[in-house]
């Protein structure tokens, strides 16, 4: 008798090697809810001058914000590790994510200062245009390190205080995050083996010091924010050097939960979090599917959404008076200083 055709055995076990390959998948989606939990986390210090009203930051030790950047920066390590694997050269990747990032800067940060600027300035239009901060607002904001938080005039009697853009300060961070991919690429790290593990035990005990550390300013500042927010992005890095050993799997992404929840209400409990929304975002992105998929082709808006609605919300505190009465002068100096508010 003839034997029955084979069966293919149903997947129960997907590892990541093997839905990463393709576009048909939700991470446009998951860029959009990201940008959308930043702009609602900053509307409570936009409007009220106080980031600590944020109900999750009270909670979790992290904001909604937050909890939105650190999937970004998930995101961000596994297709930028991908990217750097798939290259045709160094050129061609530094190239791509130049185009990536700064055309949309440029872009951004004119429309902030030489159109929305003027509209918004409480000083006569001439002055604006005489002020030095109107010309250097752009360059300066384009070296991403040097950056011009105010514009002359604009939002001086908010809440939160003069910030234009308090969404720019993450892309400092992420290039340097890129430049750790190429370092660690060019150094052949970037393989399964002892150096990279090492390398990974090296970016825990960072994001330990950053959660425990909170230097006011200056270098050790920064290095604190890049230890904090790295992190996302070298698990993410870490995802694609082991995708074919890192199962995708619900009930995973379930127990991933068990980390922040061992860890609630210590120093930790950030890192805990951080690692809960890595896996999930991985496993929301790559395993639904159906008419979900539908949002993936209208593209990515993620990038500048969360800025220009940051401009708008504050643009719309110049209409409520008991606000403006509500700012002594300085508000905005604990989004600022208080470790890591500014997202």
């Amino acid at each position: 008798m003839p034997g029955k055709p084979a069966q293919t055995p149903p997947v129960r076990h997907r590892v990541l090697g093997t839905v990463l390959g393709g576009r048909d998948n939700n991470l446009n989606l998951i860029r959009i809810v990201a940008a959308g939990a930043v702009l609602v986390s900053h509307s409570f210090a936009i409007t009220s001058g106080d980031d600590m009203r944020e109900p999750f930051r009270a909670q979790t030790g992290l904001s909604l914000g937050q909890f939105g950047v650190v999937v970004f920066f998930a995101i961000s390590g596994l297709l930028i590790a991908r990217s750097f694997d798939r290259r045709d050269n160094l050129a061609h990747f530094i190239a791509s994510r130049f185009l990536r990032l700064w055309p949309g800067l440029l872009v951004m940060v004119c429309l902030a200062a030489f159109v929305m600027g003027p509209v918004l300035t409480d000083l006569p239009v001439a002055t604006y245009w005489h002020s030095p901060g109107t010309w250097t607002f752009v360059p300066r904001n384009l070296t991403l390190y040097f950056r011009q938080h105010d514009l002359p005039g604009v939002f001086r009697h908010a809440p939160y205080g003069p910030e234009v853009n308090s969404s720019l300060w993450s892309l400092f961070y992420e290039v340097a995050c890129y430049a750790t991919v190429v370092l660690l690429g060019l150094l052949g790290l970037m393989r399964r083996g002892w150096r990279f593990a090492l390398f990974m035990v090296l970016v825990v005990a960072a994001q330990l010091w950053a959660t425990t550390h909170t230097p006011a300013d200056g270098l050790l500042y920064r290095l604190r924010v890049l230890g904090f927010f790295g992190f996302p992005f070298a698990l993410g890095m870490a995802a694609y050097v082991w995708r074919d050993s890192l199962l995708i799997n619900g009930w995973i992404a379930l127990a991933v939960w068990l980390i922040p929840l061992a860890l609630y209400r210590t120093a930790f409990e950030p890192t805990g979090l951080m690692i809960g929304l890595t896996y999930t975002a991985y496993y929301l992105a790559f395993v639904p599917k159906g008419a979900v998929l539908a949002y993936n082709r209208v593209g990515d808006y993620s990038y500048g959404s969360e800025g220009l609605s940051r401009r708008c919300i504050s643009s719309s505190t110049k209409r409520l008076p008991l606000w403006a009465s509500k700012n002594p002068s300085g508000s905005s100096r604990s989004l600022r200083t208080r470790g890591l508010s500014q997202s």
